[in-house]
């Protein structure tokens, strides 16, 4: 595996790390203690599932690992950031190399307060890609301009809500 960013490690590199089982890892990002994962797209099934666990700690985020958690290309989360969306630290380096994209642990929850991406309304309504796909079009909900795979979270709340109330009608049926 290629090296990682500092702090991101596979589920079982961050049971080693934080000194817990596998399965504690997992139950972790179910239950949100482990809220900043990604995906490794060189591997394939649990190897491509990263998790940070150095971000409980107050800590910046750049923002090609949150592109990466997210589930959008780095290409569109910096488009995201630079039409002014969202807020986030742009960090001047020495001359001839590219500043530093990052978003502190405050302006990562200010974007999960204001906007989901494609890949995470998947996963929260828990419905496939193309199934989700349809119902956006026929609620004529559109993506943030100029990012295709991240949305306002008012713009999809009917379908977030929906999910909730049918995770509390039939919680054994939708749990993972």
């Amino acid at each position: 595996m290629a090296r990682l960013s500092a702090g991101w490690h596979s589920l079982g590199g961050a049971a080693q790390v934080l000194d817990v089982s596998f399965g504690e890892i997992i139950e972790r990002i179910r239950t949100g203690k482990l809220n900043w994962i990604g995906r490794y797209t060189k591997a394939s099934s649990f190897a491509s599932i990263l998790v940070n666990v150095t971000t409980g700690k107050g800590g910046e985020i750049s923002a090609e690992m949150f592109a990466q958690s997210q589930g959008v290309s780095f290409t569109e989360m910096l488009s995201f950031l630079r039409r002014r969306h969202s807020p986030a630290e742009i960090g001047q380096r020495e001359k001839g190399r590219k500043d530093r994209i990052s978003l502190s642990a405050a302006q990562v929850a200010s974007f999960h307060e204001n906007f989901i991406s494609f890949c995470a309304l998947g996963l929260a309504v828990k419905q496939g890609w193309v199934e989700l796909r349809q119902q956006l079009e026929n609620a004529g909900v559109a993506a943030v301009p100029g990012s295709p795979q991240i949305y306002r979270k008012t713009d999809v709340r009917h379908l977030l809500d929906n999910a909730v109330q049918l995770e509390a009608e039939f919680p054994m049926k939708y749990s993972l």
